[in-house]
């Protein structure tokens, strides 16, 4: 996969892993991705181009269990809330 994540992906609610490890994704995580609730596993590692921070919203993900980044161009810190 290549291009970037869109920001309607907050529109799947009931999605519960969204791995995308290992492609071509550039641009930034949107902070859509806080309104996906129902998330367990987050994985966009191993892309090279997502760039930015982590969205705060992250951090409102309560059954995120697994969170896998490594690999890109992201800064800043992990949200705590």
């Amino acid at each position: 996969l290549w291009g970037t994540i869109s920001t309607l992906i907050g529109r799947l609610t009931r999605l519960e892993v969204f791995e995308i490890a290992q492609n071509d994704l550039s641009g930034f995580i949107p902070s859509e991705m806080g309104e996906l609730t129902n998330l367990v596993n987050l994985d966009v590692s191993l892309n090279y181009g997502p760039s930015g921070t982590i969205p705060s919203e992250i951090g409102q993900l309560t059954n995120l269990e697994i969170l896998y980044v490594s690999n890109n161009d992201l800064s800043g810190t992990f949200p705590s809330e």
